[in-house]
């Protein structure tokens, strides 16, 4: 889908549980699993959110379509999901690139959501 951004906001710490993005599941961290997943769904274009140097070379080493790379100010644990939303918008739009119809926001929290779930949902739009 050409009018699809798929937005995986990952913050460089965890709040509740340490180095969250890089535990691993059956040896693939949750970081890993996500963009896997969303990559191989074949939908749209895949950014990665971060404010992590960290995140940041393992998105591109996974093969990302784009990393934004956010401020501190939009990864404390009071920042919302609304709040990374519209600084990766207002990034699109000071950077002239062209607004996709449609913006998913998938937080690396379920690891278990499959290319083919990814694909189902955004069909059904």
């Amino acid at each position: 889908m050409k009018d699809l951004i798929i937005l995986i906001p990952v913050k460089e710490k965890s709040s509740r549980l340490k180095n969250k993005n890089f535990l691993k599941i059956e040896g693939t961290s949750l970081l890993e699993k996500k963009i896997t997943a969303c990559k191989d769904a074949k939908i749209g274009k895949v950014v990665v959110s971060t404010n992590s140097i960290k995140i940041k070379n393992l998105s591109i080493k996974y093969k990302v379509d784009e990393v934004k790379q956010r401020s501190n100010k939009f990864s404390s644990p009071k920042s919302t999901f609304i709040s990374v939303v519209l600084d990766y918008l207002r990034y699109e739009i000071k950077n002239k690139k062209p607004l996709r119809k449609y913006l998913a926001i998938l937080p690396i929290t379920n690891p278990f959501l499959t290319p083919d779930t990814i694909r189902k949902s955004f069909n059904s739009l």
